[in-house]
């Protein structure tokens, strides 16, 4: 079975204890809802710690193999995927 990604993204996230609230459709299938939703909306505390914990699981994520549907990974939408996160 293929990890789900979104899951993992959350997993990486409270490992590295980045302060940060999950919102939108992801939210919702969190709480029990039906509803699907291929993004993840976050917002992330601003602080220079918090900051720091979001590098170190940026890169954890960006190291990590993770399969991403096929319409999420050929959106404009950010990759973490790609090495260097930019935009197509």
């Amino acid at each position: 079975m293929t990890p789900n990604p979104i899951r993992k993204v959350l997993s990486i996230l409270r490992t590295c204890r980045v302060r940060f609230l999950l919102m939108g459709g992801q939210a919702c299938v969190f709480y029990g809802a039906a509803e699907f939703s291929r993004d993840t909306d976050i917002v992330i505390a601003m602080s220079a710690t918090n900051l720091r914990r979001l590098r170190a699981a940026l890169t954890i994520i960006s190291n990590s193999s993770m399969r991403l549907p096929r319409s999420a990974s050929n959106s404009g939408c950010w990759n973490p995927g790609r090495r260097n996160g930019s935009l197509p």
